[in-house]
């Protein structure tokens, strides 16, 4: 983790921050360069940012930050000094908003693609590079039956590499349940 979830956690640590519920909440308010005061009753902190998760602006050393609330509150839940830079936190729900400690696990970013893709939460066409599309790939394994086109040549055709041909033909790429279910039982 950086040196700015060290701070956060730190300031958690002495009771300047504590999580409930999946929430962020902040026990003071700042009254002034450096100084705060203790509020009443705590008050959450966090907005949604344009990904969908929510995070809490922080100041540090002199400069504006943001940070993930769900990396902090797994951190704090599981009294953790950091996180390996390698792995993310993963919503088991899918929900991003839903920071409860029981619905966030730790896992590489491979296990959390593949968690998306099985949960539906991202759709292989939906990527905002994809060049191809669902009817696009079905006119290309049409190819494959009718034709003894190459992969090179059906990519020529479609404007993306022969690699990205033979991982649709080997099923490793825009696989449809309902076709890699189809492929599983007839063996292909």
């Amino acid at each position: 983790m950086s040196c700015v979830y060290d701070h956060m956690l730190r300031k958690a640590r002495k009771g300047d921050f504590f999580t409930e519920g999946g929430k962020l909440y902040r026990t003071f308010k700042r009254v002034g360069r450096g100084k705060k005061t203790k509020l009443d009753e705590p008050a959450e902190v966090g907005r949604v940012n344009d990904r969908g998760y929510v995070v809490h602006g922080v100041r540090y050393n002199g400069t504006s930050t943001t940070i993930m609330v769900h990396r902090l509150i797994y951190a704090l839940h599981h009294n953790l000094e950091e996180i390996d830079k390698d792995l993310v936190i993963n919503h088991i729900n899918g929900i991003k908003t839903d920071n409860r400690p029981s619905n966030l696990e730790l896992v590489t970013q491979q296990d959390n693609i593949n968690h998306s893709l099985e949960t539906g939460l991202r759709r292989v066409e939906n990527n905002n590079t994809a060049i191809l599309n669902w009817e696009s790939v079905d006119k290309i394994r049409k190819l494959f039956e009718e034709t003894d086109y190459s992969n090179g040549e059906i990519g020529k055709m479609y404007g993306v590499s022969k690699c990205t041909i033979r991982k649709i033909r080997n099923g490793d790429s825009w696989v449809r349940r309902e076709y890699h279910d189809e492929q599983t039982t007839t063996g292909r």
